[in-house]
């Protein structure tokens, strides 16, 4: 995936960006990183991590291994086959947030006492 395709599929899930917007995230470091990712795992981060930062996050944590090699020169060598990784067709929301993003355990607990003490599922 290039530049203006991460930009595209960004606009198609995220919204529209206005022209300077466009031009403000092509320009941002963290794009021409991402874009080194497979777009297999480009596609399945991307609903969920609605900033670069965190998307790079996500794929540095998730895909680094998969991070594709610039392509070798023309002195007849053969490029490098990588095995993909397994990945989950539909992997969880929860499970691709990072952990930061996540409840912990005491805002879990929070919310256990409170919805045991309205009985919302009443």
């Amino acid at each position: 995936m290039n530049t203006r395709g991460l930009l595209k599929v960004w606009q198609e899930i995220h919204g529209p960006l206005t022209r300077g917007r466009r031009e403000e995230f092509l320009a941002r470091s963290e794009v021409a990183e991402i874009t080194r990712y497979p777009s297999r795992a480009i596609y399945s981060y991307l609903p969920d991590h609605p900033k670069l930062q965190l998307l790079l996050e996500r794929l540095r944590a998730g895909a680094a291994i998969e991070v594709k090699k610039p392509q070798p020169q023309a002195s007849g060598e053969q490029p490098v086959r990588y095995r993909p990784s397994k990945t989950p067709n539909n992997p969880s929301p929860e499970k691709t947030k990072l952990k930061r993003d996540r409840p912990n355990r005491k805002e879990m607990n929070r919310l256990r006492g409170i919805a045991q003490s309205d009985q919302w599922w009443k």
